[in-house]
């Protein structure tokens, strides 16, 4: 995984992130997010499917308010990018979603109770579907990712 999150932040280096680069989080591997710039707080999540396959993506609603907390405590942005086996990466600035009142309404959801861990039990979370029509095209993953 670690691999393709570094993919990811060389391509928003190189776009996005270019005159404030990422520094990604190596050093914490339970920090609440993957990235950090001068102006930025980042989330970064790989999806093992199509870009296409949904329209709209699961943000859980309390990593939205740890990461929020975040940004604005430290006057960042708040960005949740996605990358996909398709090979696009995809990002949301979920601060300004929240400043122009484009979040959408908190939903209740089954999930594991985690994704990078071992723990599969089932239960139940409050998320935000982030629609892709709110989202912006940032780049492509190498094609040798």
């Amino acid at each position: 995984m670690i691999e393709k999150e570094l993919a990811v932040v060389s391509v928003l280096n190189k776009t996005k992130f270019a005159l404030y680069p990422l520094e990604y989080q190596y050093y914490d591997e339970y920090s609440y997010f993957d990235c950090k710039s001068k102006y930025a707080i980042v989330e970064l999540k790989h999806r093992d499917f199509e870009l296409n396959r949904y329209t709209d993506y699961i943000l859980e609603r309390d990593k939205y308010k740890r990461l929020m907390k975040e940004a604005f405590d430290n006057r960042k942005k708040f960005w949740y990018i996605n990358s996909f086996e398709s090979g696009e990466i995809i990002g949301w600035n979920v601060t300004n979603l929240y400043l122009f009142k484009q979040m959408p309404p908190i939903q209740t959801l089954m999930c594991p109770a985690t994704t990078e861990f071992d723990n599969n039990e089932k239960i139940e979370k409050e998320v935000y579907f982030l629609k892709l029509d709110c989202a912006e095209h940032m780049g492509y993953l190498p094609k040798s990712v």
